[in-house]
């Protein structure tokens, strides 16, 4: 889950300008964002027990334990325009769920940048949870995380924090 230094940028830029830094989701209002070119494209697929207060995923992990209360999926994304048809269909050990996932709805978020997706206080039952990104019809993206047995010590970077020497 490491990212080339580029793609921190606008993070590092937004430390060093003392503002908060977060996914378009939790943006009150959007910045304009340049016009759409190209197929659009998801992308750094990842999963997350939890977000913290930068919007950003707490720890990256590969699978969750059983009894997880909390899944979230965060996704860089280019090439999307407003108002572009998006969904996100779930499904568990390979059937979709309807009462999870996202429905076709109108895409808000500009053109390009990072968002996340998910869930917590839920009861994730022992299974392959998959999730297929599905942009004006065709499926772009997908991923899938399991959810079950005891928790296992591998790893992990959790609660970065990049700062400018003074």
């Amino acid at each position: 889950a490491l990212r080339p230094i580029n793609l921190a940028r606008p993070l590092l830029e937004a430390a060093r300008r003392g503002v908060a830094y977060g996914s378009r989701a939790a943006q009150s209002e959007p910045s304009p964002s340049p016009a759409a070119t190209g197929q659009p494209r998801f992308y750094n697929l990842l999963f997350a027990p939890g977000v913290t207060e930068t919007e950003q995923p707490a720890a990256v992990v590969d699978r969750l334990p059983s009894g997880s209360r909390s899944l979230y999926v965060f996704f860089d994304y280019e090439n999307m325009a407003d108002d572009l048809p998006w969904e996100v269909r779930v499904s568990f050990n390979g059937q979709q769920q309807a009462n999870w996932g996202i429905p076709s709805d109108a895409w808000s978020g500009g053109a390009a940048g990072n968002w996340w997706i998910g869930w917590s206080d839920a009861q994730f039952a022992d299974g392959r949870y998959g999730f297929q990104f599905i942009v004006d019809g065709r499926p772009i993206a997908d991923a899938a995380i399991e959810i079950g047995g005891t928790a296992r010590s591998t790893p992990a970077f959790s609660n970065i924090t990049f700062s400018e020497r003074a």
